[in-house]
């Protein structure tokens, strides 16, 4: 069965949801994961891991984008993988929202 879309709003914790297939015909370089919210997290960071076809492209978890509680913002610090090839998956994993308010309104780029 077809995954249903979600609504705008608070993400919830799960993996492989977003995903973005590179149909552009050529190998593109990852650079920058950020995020971006409209309702900051509080309590504790929103973080995220991004995987291509199905293995993480950090190399380390504290290398994943997170966005700090009381941010509206945040972008990864380093790429262990960076080539994106042709017709290859990214998916992204929402690992964490925030505990005490979930950062709402994801935007990944």
């Amino acid at each position: 069965m077809p995954r249903r879309p979600r609504p705008v709003g608070a993400p919830w914790v799960g993996a492989g949801a977003r995903r973005y297939t590179n149909r552009s015909g050529a190998v593109r370089t990852l650079k920058e994961v950020h995020l971006a919210v409209n309702t900051a997290p509080a309590g504790a960071a929103l973080i995220v891991d991004v995987n291509l076809d199905g293995a993480s492209i950090f190399s380390s978890p504290a290398n994943r984008p997170q966005v700090a509680a009381g941010a509206y913002a945040g972008a990864s610090v380093l790429i262990g993988t960076t080539a994106w090839a042709v017709d290859a998956c990214l998916t992204v994993d929402v690992d964490q929202v925030g505990s005490s308010t979930p950062g709402a309104d994801l935007v990944v780029t």
